[in-house]
């Protein structure tokens, strides 16, 4: 890929406007172009801001604005521990490279039993002493993570490795077209789409119906159940160390790799419950809708390259209620 293609893929990209993210994928030859470009794009580096407090536990925060109002929220939902705002925002804001940033900054300069990763759009349920509580108890040097028990709407819940089926297919296609009123090509045929993250998203009625329609058995077929991270995860310093603070592949720009990692911890690690509440905002930050829809399309092909090549390992003997 020469350069003056390069940023006339990344101009398109950055736009947003739906045409333009659908010329973006149509100007792009295969996977392998889609690959190149991905890892040719730069990536916004975060700006770190501290609230100090107890460094046992560590919050990394990922957002836009470090003293707007959500970080505000933040700030009252885990009033007492050390906070770290990683800001980053414009066109080359990348969720896992600022989430890296964090651990690795936060690694360096302190020695946390625990760190807690939350997007920024949340809503308190439980105090943070109910979560020192609840760690003080479990052992972190046997497990990588933990989830929370009642799960939120976007975090501790069950999700799928799913394959797609043409319905699927049909559908994206339809709802990216009305959307942006033109006709679009299967970009699942053109980059070899086959799987994806099915979740149930709970909340609203349409959230439900929508998520009971793209995860019927008309349009996919489930392969695995795991636990996904989503919003909020624990994790233990020992895990944080064992990847060096780059726990999310930094070739996901916009979403899944918070999936990947948690086929990565059902596959490979030990993980717990503790009986903590809080709740998400979905999309408060980054939006959803088409737009958010067609720039995710590019982490779907990531994904499914590391798992057609073996990247991303699936065991055949994982007991999906351990």
């Amino acid at each position: 890929m020469d350069n003056v293609t390069y940023f006339y893929l990344d101009k398109l990209y950055n736009s947003d406007r739906i045409k333009d993210l659908v010329s973006f994928y149509e100007k792009l030859r295969d996977i392998n172009d889609a690959l190149e470009w991905v890892k040719r794009r730069p990536r916004a580096e975060p700006r770190i801001y501290e609230v100090p407090g107890d460094t046992e536990i560590v919050v990394i925060v990922p957002t836009a604005d470090h003293d707007g109002i959500y970080a505000r929220n933040i700030k009252e939902i885990f009033r007492g521990l050390h906070i770290i705002f990683v800001e980053s925002r414009g066109p080359y804001f990348s969720y896992s490279y600022s989430c890296n940033a964090g651990f690795k900054y936060a690694l360096k300069k302190y020695k946390p039993k625990w760190f807690i990763l939350s997007n920024d759009d949340m809503i308190m349920e439980d105090p943070p002493d109910k979560i020192k509580q609840e760690l003080s108890v479990i052992n972190e040097r046997n497990i990588a993570t933990v989830f929370t028990n009642p799960p939120g709407i976007y975090h501790s819940i069950p999700s799928y490795l799913i394959q797609f089926k043409k319905p699927y297919e049909l559908l994206y296609s339809l709802y990216i077209s009305s959307s942006c009123k033109c006709k679009i090509p299967n970009f699942y045929q053109k980059f070899h789409i086959r799987y994806g993250a099915g979740v149930f998203i709970k909340g609203s009625l349409f959230n439900k119906i929508i998520s009971s329609i793209a995860l019927s058995n008309i349009a996919v077929k489930r392969i695995k159940k795991y636990l996904l991270i989503g919003s909020f995860g624990i994790f233990s310093r020992y895990f944080v160390e064992k990847y060096n603070g780059n726990i999310f592949d930094n070739n996901y720009l916009v979403t899944y790799q918070d999936f990947d990692l948690s086929i990565n911890i059902a596959e490979n690690e030990k993980y717990d419950f503790i009986n903590y509440k809080i709740q998400d905002i979905i999309g408060g930050t980054l939006g959803t809708g088409p737009l958010r829809s067609l720039k995710s399309l590019i982490d779907i092909i990531t994904f499914n390259y590391k798992i057609t090549n073996g990247i991303i390992k699936i065991s055949h003997n994982y007991d999906e209620n351990r």
